[in-house]
């Protein structure tokens, strides 16, 4: 969310937006699908406690559901006005826990949404992370949506561009493992520069790990960034898709990454 232009007080009294739900929510929890990938940017999000005392500013002009507040600990950031009692024009006690994280997300993943916002859904990924995504990156799932997904990607492609691997030590870690994290990949945006415990470094999924420090993760699931030597015609399954890039499976029953624009639908 951008720090709206001008500041708009809040009055004491004055009636709240009510919560607006979007056509495709209709009911929670229900299912939807990562459309965009989508980095979260926040590493210092604000969190209320239901009774904290909180500052509050003015109101989001794009989301007018959210206000700007501070908390006695001197974080601060948005959040909705209906978790708030207001006691005073610049002051309100939490009625409800909130968190304001978003959520990385990668094209094609599937999420449970769990509640919405105005134009945020609060959704929790495979992996059990839970965090805010904005709706025009989510688009309803199929009753059958599980496990990790190609989006609209098809299950077979033919590659028209070779691609050939640089790399003889790539990053692996298992679920669990802490890993090093460095900067984000300026053309791959959801990707960061990673070290494992075997000294290994290269990039990662930002949705495969949990940050638990300014540069410290922990894998939520298994990955091994092993790139495919591939050239042109070559046939090829696809497996998963993060951030622009596919998992593929060679007829010769190799596997590794590729750029996902490398290929084409078979």
């Amino acid at each position: 969310m951008k720090t709206p232009p001008r500041s708009d007080p809040l009055r004491e009294g004055a009636a709240r937006p009510k919560r607006v739900y979007n056509v495709l929510m209709d009911t929670f929890p229900t299912r939807v699908r990562v459309t965009a990938s989508r980095v979260s940017d926040h590493v210092d999000d604000v969190r209320l406690r239901t009774g904290d005392s909180i500052a509050v500013g003015h109101r989001n002009q794009q989301y007018p559901e959210f206000v700007w507040c501070a908390t006695e600990d001197g974080h601060h950031g948005w959040a909705p006005e209906e978790c708030l009692e207001m006691r005073g024009p610049r002051s309100a006690v939490a009625l409800s826990d909130y968190a304001a994280a978003h959520l990385t997300v990668s094209r094609g993943e599937t999420l449970e949404a769990l509640e919405q916002i105005g134009s945020w859904v609060f959704c929790r990924n495979a992996s059990g992370r839970s965090g805010w995504v904005h709706i025009d990156a989510l688009e309803e799932a199929g009753e059958d949506s599980g496990g990790v997904s190609t989006g609209d990607r098809p299950s077979r492609v033919r590659v028209v561009r070779s691609h050939i691997t640089s790399d003889p030590h790539p990053v692996r870690f298992a679920r669990g493992d802490v890993l090093s994290i460095g900067h984000h990949d300026q053309q791959w945006r959801s990707y960061v520069w990673c070290t494992d415990q075997s000294g290994n470094a290269g990039w990662a999924p930002e949705s495969y790990l949990e940050m638990s420090g300014a540069h410290e993760a922990t894998g939520l699931r298994d990955y091994d960034a092993t790139e495919l030597t591939v050239g042109p015609g070559e046939l090829l399954e696809v497996l998963e898709e993060a951030g622009g890039w596919l998992r593929c499976r060679s007829s010769g029953g190799h596997e590794g990454w590729i750029p996902g624009d490398v290929v084409e639908p078979a």
